[in-house]
């Protein structure tokens, strides 16, 4: 081979390697731009979920190791004003007026509650009733030294007295057990034993539904009641509502110790 073919015969060996090379960071970029269009608009979704969650839901409210963003429609009800016990006095009665007033039951362990105000049919006609939101727990059990033994027995006590409160027949006391949420999304998942009461007897001249749901952690219960009139436009808000505040609930694990100092949250809080 003379010089000048090794020359040409260079000069094709160089062009195939710049070729390959060529084609290498193209696929190499082709991946990394993938890449970061997939980032781009999983942080797009993101913060899509996050605009339908302020568009369902209010504010985020903490108590008692609890966190819990209700339907935008409900406002809270504010918690009673203790007294200063004087001394030498008995202790003062205190009235809790978030405790229902339109049946005979008082929810144990009431830590939060809200209200809204609904359009329902009542005897044909359009009324405003109520719609409620509740949350209980035993929280409160543990800083107090004779109701830690009662506090596993929280949940089902509840409900023993709830069922006997609305007359619900045994046969009909059904527990399902849902997950929220519902498909694999931004938020932890999260197993409620729900049960669902249709009370016969009307309350304030409409047929209530409540909605049970139970939650535990470690020691804690936590049950979500909500509470609203059969026929009314509550369906509207709450259906997106509802699945959403509780996908979006979280314990965090601190449990209080007898005595009232609070426990270091728990490692797999949620």
């Amino acid at each position: 081979m003379n010089l000048s073919d090794q020359s040409v015969s260079n000069s094709r060996c160089h062009f195939w390697l710049l070729g390959s090379l060529g084609a290498l960071l193209l696929t190499i970029s082709g991946c990394g731009a993938a890449a970061y269009e997939n980032r781009v608009e999983e942080t797009a979704k993101y913060f899509r979920y996050l605009e339908i969650l302020d568009q369902n839901l209010g504010p985020l409210w903490r108590d008692s190791g609890i966190e819990l963003r209700v339907p935008k429609q409900f406002q809270l009800m504010p918690k009673p004003q203790v007294p200063k016990a004087e001394e030498g006095k008995p202790a003062p009665v205190v009235i809790d007026h978030r405790q229902p007033d339109y049946m005979n039951f008082e929810f144990p362990g009431l830590i939060g509650a809200w209200q809204t105000k609904v359009n329902a049919t009542v005897n044909g006609a359009a009324a405003e009733r109520k719609a409620y939101i509740y949350v209980i727990s035993n929280y409160s059990m543990f800083s107090q030294a004779n109701q830690i033994a009662k506090a596993p027995e929280f949940s089902q006590s509840f409900l023993d007295r709830f069922w006997q409160s609305l007359s619900i027949p045994e046969d009909q006391r059904r527990a399902l057990q849902e997950k929220y949420p519902k498909v694999q999304g931004y938020q932890p998942e999260k197993n409620f034993t729900v049960i669902n009461l249709r009370p016969s007897q009307p309350i304030d001249g409409v047929q209530y539904l409540f909605d049970v749901y139970l939650i535990q952690q470690q020691d804690v219960q936590v049950a979500v009641i909500v509470a609203t009139p059969a026929d009314s436009d509550a369906n509207i808000f709450l259906g997106k509502g509802i699945p959403l505040m509780l996908e979006t609930m979280a314990l965090t694990g601190e449990k209080p110790r007898a005595g009232g100092k609070p426990a270091a949250p728990q490692s797999n809080a949620f």
